[in-house]
């Protein structure tokens, strides 16, 4: 007896317990997924043999070979476990669908369609994965991090004159004579005039030297 000969009723009798959803599927679908798992025997379910009870690890049964019997194991052959796995997907699609359909045409509202026409559950992803991966396309790397962003460039320093070797005497008076002193300066209060006249040529400390010199001691002298 073969599962195509029993009613929806017999189908049902024997998936209850062993196949989910089985109350919602027609007649095609049941026999289509107690096959997949169980074969009939006198008239009872009997569950088939799986591949790892009889074969080792990394080893898949020969089609045509009887189990058990020598030459009837092979290697995994390459893409033989992503076939098994998109196979596996396929059928798990269409049951949800199947399932999907019959509970529409039960209900007396019919809900709404899935949004974007895309499938649930993330099965989109995992056929695009499945897809790479038969192609022997890698999947595609994470986009790098962006690059921090640049330090903020340091404040401008003030702008100084880039000053004269005579500059670095110890005070003012040494300043001038090491500038040319009488011979170049009628004075000292001379000097003093040129540098306040020209403040961005010279360092900052001559700058102050000269206006010291012009608002302190020249007035001091003067009175």
């Amino acid at each position: 007896m073969k599962f195509e000969d029993l009613t929806v009723g017999e189908l049902k009798k024997h998936a209850k317990g062993a196949i989910r959803g089985y109350t919602t599927m027609k007649k095609d679908m049941l026999v289509k997924q107690l096959k997949k798992q169980y074969k009939l025997k006198g008239g009872a379910l009997v569950p088939k043999e799986k591949k790892e009870d009889r074969c080792w690890e990394g080893y898949e049964p020969v089609q045509g070979k009887e189990p058990y019997t020598k030459g009837s194991c092979q290697k995994e052959t390459v893409g033989s476990g992503l076939e098994d796995s998109r196979r596996k997907l396929k059928e798990a699609l269409l049951s949800h669908m199947q399932m999907l359909k019959s509970f529409q045409s039960r209900s007396s509202a019919s809900p709404a369609p899935v949004e974007g026409g895309q499938l649930p559950c993330g099965i989109t992803e995992k056929l695009k994965d499945l897809q790479m991966k038969g192609s022997g396309m890698a999947a595609p790397a994470p986009a790098p991090a962006p690059a921090p962003a640049p330090a903020p460039a340091p404040a401008p320093a003030p702008v100084t004159g880039s000053g004269f070797p005579w500059e670095d005497a110890p005070n003012f008076k040494g300043q001038f004579e090491k500038a040319g002193g009488a011979s170049k300066f009628k004075d000292l209060g001379s000097f003093a005039d040129q540098i306040l006249s020209n403040k961005e040529k010279y360092q900052p400390k001559t700058v102050k030297r000269a206006r010291f010199f012009k608002n302190v001691l020249q007035k001091k002298k003067s009175s």
